[in-house]
């Protein structure tokens, strides 16, 4: 209980499914994208990636409905032993984003469940398009926004929870996505509401009910 799982989603570059374990709903799929150019890839039987750029998913990676986050592949990493190996597929993927979620979980003194968790990894991540197109874009890990969200930087409302853990956790909004909760946008005047309905005006499409 309170574990979070991370799995590769596979590396068969399909567009519509994920493998075991990933595909389960108590499991975070993780797919890979490049750290850099590193010139052509080639997955055997799978496909070829003729250019290779920083943060373009891999032609390997499974895509489906149920994938969750993307992280950095086929990079140098130390070796069994000493020495140093390249580390690739999804499988060199979910290693980063269960390192980066132990970072956010030591950042905030062991207080976040697996749920908060996982949203501020999403939330935090580098939206990258999804090769298929088929899904929007996908967030990519980012160590420095995971770790800043949860330490109490700032707690404008002074309950002792830091803003960004607060609008993580969905206790708050921030309509305008600025990491500041709404009421203090309001009380500290940085926004308006012309109408005294909580929302800041920026936010609502009518704030005084004109039609326009």
């Amino acid at each position: 209980a309170g574990i979070t799982t991370f799995a590769s989603s596979g590396n068969g570059g399909f567009c519509d499914r994920l493998v075991v374990p990933a595909c389960l709903s108590s499991v975070v799929a993780v797919g890979a994208v490049y750290y850099e150019d590193i010139g052509p890839q080639s997955c055997p039987g799978c496909c070829t990636d003729t250019t290779t750029a920083p943060d373009q998913v891999t032609c390997f990676t499974d895509v489906g409905a149920c994938l969750g986050l993307l992280a950095p592949s086929l990079v140098v990493t130390t070796a069994l032993g000493g020495g140093v190996t390249d580390f690739g597929g999804t499988s060199g993927a979910s290693p980063h984003a269960s390192a980066v979620a132990a970072l956010a979980q030591e950042a905030a003194g062991a207080a976040l469940s697996s749920d908060e968790l996982v949203a501020i990894l999403k939330q935090t991540g580098v939206q990258i398009p999804d090769r298929c197109g088929q899904f929007g874009t996908l967030p990519r890990i980012d160590a420095l926004a995971a770790v800043t969200a949860v330490f109490p930087d700032s707690d404008c409302n002074a309950n002792g929870v830091g803003d960004r853990l607060e609008i993580a956790r969905g206790a708050t909004p921030d309509c305008n996505k600025n990491h500041v909760p709404d009421s203090c946008d309001l009380a500290s005047g940085s926004s308006l509401d012309c109408n005294e309905n909580a929302i800041p005006d920026e936010c609502d499409p009518d704030c005084n009910h004109n039609g326009v």
